[in-house]
């Protein structure tokens, strides 16, 4: 994880040069994963609470 942060943070001069493809796409999954996960653990506290009452 160090090693792409710095690579994400030193490619922002150039940034064809500094990210590759494959870094993108390691990007693109894990913000997916993100707001995935995120739009679950609201639809679980929704549920909770409608099924609390």
């Amino acid at each position: 994880m160090e090693n792409f942060y710095t690579a994400r943070v030193h490619g922002f001069p150039n940034l064809t040069g500094g990210l590759s493809a494959e870094q993108m796409t390691q990007e693109g999954a894990l913000s997916l994963v993100v707001v995935l996960g995120s739009s679950v653990s609201l639809v679980g506290l929704v549920f909770a609470f409608i099924t609390y009452r």
